[in-house]
């Protein structure tokens, strides 16, 4: 049982790195080809930290959880929360930071169960 949810906890700590890594080259490639990154209202840096913020969090309860179905149904719900948060005056940042969040975190889970199939296998032998 802890050798399933350190394994779990490690997948998703390092779908948090992805994260950061993704979100980087992803900034400079928009700031590359369209010129650098404008902002109405409020500035929009805060609810960036909100995301990841959000995105650890929710990577953490979904290392924890054994059930497939309610890790599932918890991206959704993160997913759907970025998305009111953002998509009302940044329809393209919703949309890339939803995709990089939700599917960085099914990668991550699916990637935990395989990882969880093969320890189990050895475990077996």
């Amino acid at each position: 049982m802890m050798v399933r949810l350190a394994a779990g906890l490690l997948v998703h700590f390092f779908a948090c790195v992805m994260y950061v890594v993704v979100n980087y080259y992803g900034v400079s490639l928009y700031k590359f080809l369209f010129g650098g990154l404008t902002s109405r209202g409020a500035s929009i840096g805060i609810a960036m930290y909100m995301v990841f913020y959000l995105f650890i969090f929710v990577n953490l309860v979904v290392a924890v959880i054994p059930r497939r179905m309610v890790k599932v149904s918890i991206v959704f719900l993160m997913v759907a929360l970025i998305l009111v948060y953002l998509l009302p005056l940044y329809p393209v940042r919703a949309a890339a930071y939803s995709v990089l969040t939700g599917g960085l975190t099914i990668l991550a889970i699916w990637l935990a169960g395989k990882l969880d199939k093969m320890l189990l296998a050895r475990v077996m032998t």
